[in-house]
């Protein structure tokens, strides 16, 4: 998703939590909280934050939640974009959301702002084609 900063100085040291609402009737979400990662910023599978970015006028691509295909034994799904589910998902159990319907609160704050946050549903897919995201408010 893209963001947008409406005031008239740069936002500074901006940083993004997706934090769970509502999941699937019988689903375990092991993380009710995570920092996401803006795209065009560096990550490693040993990192376990989210760089801070500035936000000016200019729209900045944030990762909220990706699908990917390996092969026939892929798990389905999707996985919340941290760091380290990007660098190795697999291995990020903590991360990874089973298929159904996520409610989920997205915060944005920055150091000299006072930020925004909106609902959104994620379906979490089957087929890895099939990953949507869209505002409740």
């Amino acid at each position: 998703m893209h963001v947008r900063n409406t005031g008239k100085t740069t936002a500074s040291r901006c940083v993004a939590i997706l934090k769970l609402v509502s999941a699937p009737i019988g689903v375990h979400v092991p993380e009710k909280e995570s920092a996401l990662h803006w795209a065009d910023t560096d990550y490693s599978a040993r990192t376990n934050t989210t760089e801070a970015v500035e936000i000016g006028f200019e729209r900045r691509r944030l990762d909220v939640a990706f699908t990917f295909v390996e092969g026939e034994s892929s798990p389905s799904g999707m996985w919340i974009a941290i760091p380290f589910a990007l660098s190795i998902p697999l291995a990020a159990a903590q991360a990874h959301l089973s298929p159904g319907e996520y409610h989920f609160s997205l915060s944005v704050a920055c150091e000299n702002g006072k930020g925004c946050s909106r609902g959104f549903v994620i379906i979490s897919p089957q087929a890895w084609t099939d990953l949507s995201m869209r505002a409740t408010e």
